[in-house]
């Protein structure tokens, strides 16, 4: 399995979209393509996404948000959050989302990021187990109640 991972440009919303609608995810894909069409013309200014791709087929995605209304959780200078991380089905638990990671952090550090959080919903405890092992704990209640916004210290830069 060859993957390459390389930043993802603002008028390939679709490929994210793509990875939802060949797994069927149909409660899901209305509101991602919403959600992509906004968010990738963010590109290089509040936000970098990066796509893990096999070939010619997008199997990954993570975005790095630098700036957000909730400053707390990305200020665009010492806080930045992750968001957006997806494994098409068939790839997940291969180390793609770890490679995904690893390629956040590394910029995040470039960029002088000293912490990084995220937003993961209560029930997903898959995910959360996940990021814990990557590093992250519990920092607060979510914006949405459903939601939990976790934390993690990228060190000294």
């Amino acid at each position: 399995m060859d993957i390459f991972i390389r930043q993802a440009r603002p008028a390939e919303w679709d490929k994210l979209v793509d990875i939802y609608r060949r797994e069927n995810i149909k409660s899901e894909l209305e509101l991602v393509a919403k959600h992509a069409q906004k968010e990738f013309p963010e590109i290089g200014t509040k936000r970098l996404i990066w796509f893990a791709e096999e070939g010619s087929l997008v199997i990954g995605a993570i975005q790095l948000v630098l700036k957000s209304e909730q400053v707390d959780l990305a200020n665009g200078q010492t806080t930045a959050m992750i968001h957006h991380l997806r494994i098409a089905q068939d790839y997940q638990t291969t180390g793609i989302g770890s490679l995904l990671n690893k390629t956040v952090e590394q910029e995040a550090r470039l960029r002088g990021i000293k912490t990084l959080t995220l937003e993961v919903e209560k029930i997903n405890h898959k995910a959360r187990e996940i990021y814990k092992h990557w590093g992250y704990r519990y920092f607060r209640a979510g914006k949405d109640p459903a939601e939990i916004v976790m934390i993690k210290s990228l060190g000294n830069n």
